[in-house]
């Protein structure tokens, strides 16, 4: 649940009040809106406004009668639409409210629950429109059947806010050499076969230093079958390498869910 924005505003080291924000969208850019609500006369010697952790505005030696202030130094008004990712957005935050962030607690002093994925892949090779991003955690500590896998994806998303330009999916052996790829595993897109390997590092990597948590020594589910209505592929995370292999689709294996956006 994502929670309303607030500004903190003082005034000479003194709590003056705490107000409401409102967002709304200009050039890309997400411009907060706030009133300060003051008497008439009302000198603000030397107030200022935080947002999450970040100052966002400064009032000197002011007599205010209430006033919307367009506040642009916050978090959220250097955030980027995820429509516009590069390459060089790959390993930074993907928000729920479908902006791109440089860090998991930017994303977060936006609104709670804010931060939902981290960028792995830009590009539109793997059925996407502008590229994929890796959810921050697995969708449960649980275990589940092939079958049983997309399913979980579409429970665990139903408690997330989504952007409405992306949407969650159990990830296809093509998202997950993609986003290998794209995090720097330095190798081309092939079709999987078994006991193929991929470099984890890139991915790993990135993924803990956006404050995910890393893929588990495990095997973790793939949306696409080998043998249809039998056997699926899955991937095996075993220190820098994920190792494709097959499994039966009764079997039980992890989930991560990614967003294609």
């Amino acid at each position: 649940m994502i929670t309303p924005l607030t500004a903190v505003v003082s005034n000479d080291g003194s709590p003056y009040a705490t107000l409401n924000v409102t967002t709304t969208t200009v050039s890309e850019k997400v411009v907060a809106k706030f009133v300060l609500p003051v008497a008439s006369g009302t000198v603000l010697s030397s107030a200022t406004v935080t947002m999450g952790s970040k100052a966002a505005l400064a009032i000197s030696d002011a007599t205010l009668t209430g006033k919307v202030y367009n506040v642009k130094k916050t978090q959220a008004a250097v955030a980027r639409a995820l429509t516009s990712a590069t390459t060089a957005d790959v390993g930074k935050i993907a928000g729920a409210d479908g902006y791109i962030y440089d860090t998991k607690d930017a994303a977060e002093a936006v609104a709670t629950g804010n931060a939902i994925a981290m960028i792995a892949y830009v590009g539109t090779a793997s059925d996407c429109t502008t590229g994929l991003a890796i959810a921050l955690e697995d969708v449960s500590s649980s275990t589940y059947t092939w079958a049983a896998a997309a399913e979980a994806v579409t429970t665990w998303a139903s408690g997330k806010t989504a952007p409405t330009i992306g949407s969650w999916r159990l990830p296809s052996i093509k998202d997950w050499q993609y986003m290998f790829i794209g995090c720097g595993s330095g190798e081309s897109y092939s079709d999987p076969t078994m006991g193929m390997t991929r470099s984890y590092s890139g991915l790993k990597d990135k993924l803990t230093a956006a404050g995910g948590t890393a893929l588990k020594t495990v095997i973790y589910w793939s949306s696409t079958e080998r043998y249809p209505g039998a056997v699926a592929w899955n991937l095996r995370f075993d220190g820098s390498r994920a190792y494709f292999i097959d499994d039966d689709e009764s079997y039980d294996d992890r989930v991560r869910a990614c967003l294609a956006f």
